[in-house]
C-alpha cells in the first residue's frame, strides 16, 4: 500500500514556479536576460550565492518523486533575491542604459502587469463578491 499521492514530473517545480511567484515571475525572463548577459562580466558574490542556493534547493527538491507545491517556499528567498539584485540594478541604470532587447523585453513585461492590475481590479471583486457572499460581521460599521 502507498501512502503517498501519485509521483509528479521531475520538472514539476519548474512549472510550478512562474504561478507561485506571482506576479513577480513575470520578471523572471527579464532577470533571466540579465543573468545571460551578466556571464562575461562575472557575477558578483551575491549573485553566485542566490543562485546557487536557488539551483541547489530545485534540484534537491526535484529528486523525489513525491512533490508538493508547498514546498516551493524554500525557493521564495532566493527569487526575490535575484528578482531585487535586477531592479537595483535597472534602478541605477533606469531605461536609457538597457540593453535594446532587454529594454523592450521589460516594457512588455511592465505592460502585460500593468493590464493585470487593472484586470483584476476590474474583476476581482465579483470573484471575492461571489467566493463570500455574506458579509463578515466581526468588521466594523464603518468598513461596510
Amino acid at each position: 500500500m502507498r501512502l503517498t499521492e501519485e509521483s509528479k514530473p521531475f520538472l514539476f517545480y519548474f512549472c510550478m514556479i512562474f504561478p507561485d511567484l506571482f506576479p513577480w515571475s513575470f520578471f523572471l525572463p527579464c532577470v533571466g536576460f540579465y543573468l545571460w548577459n551578466s556571464r562575461p562580466s562575472g557575477f558578483s558574490d551575491e549573485e553566485r550565492l542566490a543562485g546557487l542556493w536557488l539551483i541547489s534547493f530545485l534540484l534537491f527538491l526535484s529528486i523525489p518523486s513525491y512533490k508538493e507545491e508547498d514546498f516551493l517556499v524554500y525557493l521564495i528567498p532566493p527569487f526575490a533575491l535575484i528578482i531585487a539584485r535586477y531592479w537595483d540594478r535597472f534602478l541605477i541604470l533606469g531605461f536609457s542604459n538597457l540593453p535594446p532587447a532587454e529594454n523592450r523585453l521589460l516594457r512588455a513585461t511592465l505592460i502585460l502587469l500593468s493590464l493585470g492590475i487593472l484586470a483584476g481590479l476590474w474583476v476581482g471583486p465579483p470573484l471575492v463578491q461571489m467566493r463570500f457572499p455574506k458579509f463578515p460581521q466581526f468588521l466594523p460599521p464603518f468598513y461596510i
